[in-house]
């Protein structure tokens, strides 16, 4: 069944530190899904909050930018999103998201099993 989902009407979850990041970003994660989706969410991280370098593994990660403009480290390699951008974590990969930027940064975040 297909369903539209709008996040004005989702609940933005504290998430502090997330993953061993730096202070308090936000979460509205759709609860509906199924495999092989394990997590569709907007994220927003405010001003100077990240979510720390980590592994995914049996998993994979799609990010797309809504809004501001990130900095990503990727396997060692830093690059930056803006919005309208999109990243791609492969399993078995590491990545960390950092909002240096003095405006909140959204993102849609989809992670489904390898």
């Amino acid at each position: 069944m297909w369903r539209n989902h709008d996040f004005k009407n989702i609940e933005k979850v504290p998430a502090e530190s997330m993953r061993g990041g730096n202070g308090t970003i936000y979460l509205q994660k759709v609860i509906d899904v199924e495999k092989p989706v394990k997590m569709y969410a907007k994220i927003t991280l405010p001003p100077m909050t990240s979510i720390g370098y980590h592994m995914h593994v049996g998993d994979q990660e799609f990010i797309y930018v809504l809004k501001g403009e990130l900095d990503l480290v990727k396997d060692g390699a830093a690059s930056k999103l803006k919005a309208g951008e999109f990243d791609y974590t492969k399993a078995n990969f590491e990545h960390g998201i950092t909002n240096s930027t003095s405006e909140d940064v959204e993102i849609l975040a989809i992670v489904t099993e390898v």
